[in-house]
Order: C-alpha cells, then structure tokens, then sequence
C-alpha cells in the first residue's frame, strides 16, 4: 500500500486552494447559502408573507457579518494572531460577503431585481 504524499503549496494541481479543511468547509457553506437566499427571493410569491423573500438575504447578512466580527476579534483587529481557525483573509471574505448581502438586500427592497 502506498502513503499519500501531501501536496505542496507550489504543486501543478489547479482549482482553490484553502489553508485549512474548515476554510474549504466555510466556503462550501456559504455557496450554499448564497445560492438558497437567491433562489427563496425568486420563488417565494405567496402575498401574505411580503418580506419573506428577503428573509434568507437577511440570514446571509447575519451570519457573514457576525462571523467578520468574530474574526476581527480572534485576530485582535490586526491579524497578528492566525491559528487554523480565523485569519485575516476570514475577515475579507466575509467581510465582503456581508456587504454583497447588505447590497442584495437594498436592491431587493426597491425592486432592482
């Protein structure tokens, strides 16, 4: 049986690349959410809940933002503290998720799209 060599950071290998399991996990996790808050804002019609569309934009929101203030916490608001948890690109990306969401949200409220 063979060992499985760990794959170096300058391999040939293409596609994303994440410093931990949890950022890659995070990642997928915020696709999909991404993905459910768009497709619950186009197919969620029924006229007796109004602002049920914008509800899974709101949870993006939530869950994003909170999640950049965590970060920005746990790295003590420069960075110099980067376990495998939070780093400071945890605080960009979520960071600029938050804003997406805060930018869907907006749209969505004076009928953009």
């Amino acid at each position: 049986m063979q060992e499985e060599i760990p794959m170096s950071p300058y391999s040939k290998r293409r596609g994303i690349r994440f410093r931990s399991r949890e950022h890659a996990d995070w990642f997928r996790i915020s696709v999909s959410v991404l993905a459910g808050a768009t497709l619950w804002y186009w197919t969620d019609t029924r006229p007796e809940y109004p602002n049920g569309p914008y509800f899974g934009f709101a949870v993006g929101w939530l869950l994003h933002s909170g999640t950049a203030i965590l970060a920005a916490i746990a790295t003590r608001f420069d960075g110099r503290k980067e376990d495998g948890f939070f780093s400071v690109d945890c605080i960009w990306f979520n960071g600029l998720l938050a804003a997406f969401y805060s930018a869907a949200l907006m749209a969505a409220s004076r009928g953009w799209f």
